[in-house]
């Protein structure tokens, strides 16, 4: 087992650092032109194999060119997006992360289709090749979007935390996978692996919750949150590895996490821009979240009491019909969120490369160009910039603007603020 994992590893660290050399410029083919020309040439491999599949009956090895030809191209088709993130200075870690998430699970499908590890070290690890391969993408997710958080200002304390505990999560996770059964450590495979889901819980919960800490004024019951969120996650964490749980604790580690998760939820519904007339739903949505976590709480409180056994299925459907609204507002939330959403400026149908002007010196009406200039007349150097309002932060055009905050992402904008150039 040692031998296998070393070898996994060093093939995982070869493909990953030719991607990091790629993506840096240091080897000569640009790298959206490789992917593709990799894609081009799976089709054809795919497509072979499938007529051999069709005309020989050796099918298994047919069908794993097939499966190789398509999985290459699925890869290089995510890589290409994801490789664009690389050109652009702040997103140049978030673009190198995903592209080694996706070559890792690009050389874990090839391991499973191939059978290399029987090949290699006489061993089927078939499974635990399968369960990193779903371990990896859940990370990936996470890790992504909080990489892409941590560039914003209003979420780079909720995407530093959620790297973090990412990272945290997958080592924990990797542990559980790749521990021998058959050895001494093998009867915590199960612990490691409800380890790593706590620590994701975790940092998720408090990744919500330190979302616009930063651009927003201060909202302290978030705050409550994070350590609600923190005291259930280190209770679960001893109750994992200690056992010690009692019926208090269990009622109270439910009430805590499921406090941690409304406030979150409510960090994040707050946040929405919305106009006066749909905050309603907003208002509808936290009550409806709230109305589900006291049903539930209830409901593990009331737990195993033969007094209230006629009440727990009542109290357990409550739960339900609160969980279903309050998803529901949610997602009409995001969508009046958008609706709401200010149009961009549609640019005049007038060419906006001159402009009229009168000459301050010899009072000559003229039109010069943007940029440096002079007068036709007296020749008084004239410097013309044009700029448009925008967000400091997301660079949201902000033409008309009649609020304090941007609309798209809720930074307060001064009034002395300079807007980015537009021409």
């Amino acid at each position: 087992m040692s031998r296998s994992i070393g070898v996994f590893a060093c093939m995982l660290g070869v493909a990953n650092l030719a991607i990091i050399l790629i993506a840096k410029g240091k080897l000569p083919v640009p790298t959206r032109q490789l992917f593709l020309r990799i894609m081009l040439w799976s089709l054809p491999l795919a497509a072979v194999g499938g007529v051999l599949a069709v005309f020989t009956q050796s099918r298994s090895l047919a069908e794993r060119v097939v499966w190789t030809g398509i999985t290459t191209a699925i890869a290089c088709a995510l890589l290409m997006p994801v490789g664009t993130l690389v050109d652009r200075r702040e997103t140049r870690s978030t673009g190198l992360f995903g592209m080694s998430a996706v070559l890792t699970e690009f050389f874990l499908a090839i391991l499973l289709l191939w059978d290399v590890p029987q090949l290699l070290v006489w061993a089927r690890l078939e499974e635990e090749i399968a369960l990193t391969m779903i371990l990896v993408f859940v990370v990936f997710v996470f890790g992504f979007c909080s990489l892409l958080l941590s560039g914003r200002s209003y979420g780079l304390w909720a995407g530093r935390i959620g790297v973090v505990f990412s990272l945290a999560s997958f080592v924990a996770w990797m542990i559980s996978v790749w521990i021998p059964s058959n050895s001494s450590y093998g009867p915590v495979r199960d612990e490691w692996m409800e380890t790593g889901f706590a620590l994701l819980v975790w940092g998720v919960l408090a990744g919500l919750c330190l979302i616009g800490t930063r651009s927003e004024r201060p909202r302290r019951w978030r705050y409550v949150g994070i350590a609600a969120g923190t005291v259930s996650c280190c209770m679960w964490l001893i109750d994992i590895w200690v056992g010690a749980g009692s019926e208090l604790g269990y009622i109270v580690f439910y009430g805590l996490l499921s406090l941690a998760t409304i406030l979150a939820h409510a960090n994040i519904c707050v946040r929405a821009a919305m106009a006066p007339d749909h905050v309603w739903v907003r208002t509808c949505t936290l009550v409806a979240a709230a109305f589900t976590a006291i049903m539930i709480e209830l409901s593990v409180i009331f737990e195993g009491r033969a007094a209230m056994v006629g009440y727990i299925g009542m109290i357990e459907r409550c739960a339900a019909a609160g969980g279903i609204v309050a998803g529901c507002g949610t997602l009409a939330i995001v969508v009046f969120a958008r609706f709401d959403r200010r149009v961009d400026y549609q640019p005049a149908t007038t060419d906006l490369s001159c402009i009229s002007i009168v000459c301050p010196r010899c009072n000559k009406k003229q039109q010069i160009g943007v940029g440096k200039s002079v007068c036709v007349s007296c020749q008084l150097r004239i410097s013309i910039r044009l700029e448009e309002p925008r967000c400091p932060t997301c660079e949201y055009l902000l033409f008309g603007l009649t609020s304090d905050r941007c609309p798209e992402c809720g930074t307060p904008i001064a009034q002395d603020s300079s807007p980015s150039t537009a021409s």
